[in-house]
């Protein structure tokens, strides 16, 4: 288990997390903070192997994402509000499409010099 660059599942780590109750005044003899820290960190690795061995057991479904075949327990107000979507999202596309075609087509206007004071 990790938190950023901090892994729970090393001794190095509660180590540091003794120490740095130690300066607040929380401490025990050494032999006490090392058997305290063995146990915290096989705890936490035996658990992420617990969560590893699950997760594989229990792989991801593949997602459904045929517009065609709707997923099991869709309901029929659920099928037409995404078939809407679909529809509203391929018209706005068409109206992009249209905007930058008719963009391209349209001459581009003459540059002037950077004066500006040759027509004077």
């Amino acid at each position: 288990m990790k938190l950023g660059p901090i892994d729970f599942t090393q001794f190095s780590t509660w180590r540091g997390a003794a120490g740095f109750l130690a300066i607040f005044g929380i401490a025990v003899s050494p032999e006490l903070t090392n058997a305290i820290c063995l146990a915290l960190g096989a705890v936490l690795s035996a658990i992420e192997i617990a969560r590893d061995e699950y997760a594989h057991r229990n792989a991801a479904q593949p997602l459904n994402l045929s517009p065609d075949d709707p997923p099991p327990g869709a309901t029929a107000l659920s099928i037409a509000v995404a078939q809407r979507l679909r529809m509203e999202k391929r018209a706005a596309q068409a109206d992009r499409d249209l905007e930058d075609h008719a963009r391209r087509r349209e001459p581009k206007p003459e540059l002037e010099s950077a004066s500006g004071f040759e027509n004077r």
